[in-house]
């Protein structure tokens, strides 16, 4: 499911960075959420568990899994997120692209391309 979300906040990168679908971006994620405190990372997960289970009938009209869907139905459940009118779903829009972002530059293929110095350990 995670991994759904980012590959559609991710579906490729330009100027030669390394693929996001290349690494391991749930490891990196499953850190992040070990480093903070457990109601957010409850929240984080509920997040994710609701888009599991609604965004394709609320964005996209029709019933199922966000993670079944197309990548290009994905693609576009989420930019219909993040233009929503609704505050709420455009923050739901925010936080799986900064979730995403911390999970790909946590990669040390990806700081080195940008020149980013190793995650401290």
């Amino acid at each position: 499911l995670t991994l759904a979300v980012f590959d559609a906040v991710l579906p490729g990168i330009a100027g030669g960075a390394p693929a996001a679908r290349d690494h391991d971006l749930l490891g990196a994620h499953e850190r992040m959420l070990g480093g903070m405190p457990r109601v957010h990372a409850l929240a984080f997960r509920a997040a994710f568990v609701a888009t599991e289970l609604g965004l394709p009938l609320v964005m996209l009209g029709r019933a199922g899994r966000f993670s079944r869907l197309t990548l290009a139905d994905r693609v576009t459940a989420l930019e219909r997120v993040v233009k929503h009118r609704a505050y709420l779903l455009r923050q739901l829009g925010l936080l799986f692209k900064t979730a995403a972002g911390f999970a790909y530059f946590q990669i040390e293929g990806v700081r080195a391309h940008f020149g980013l110095p190793p995650v401290a350990a």
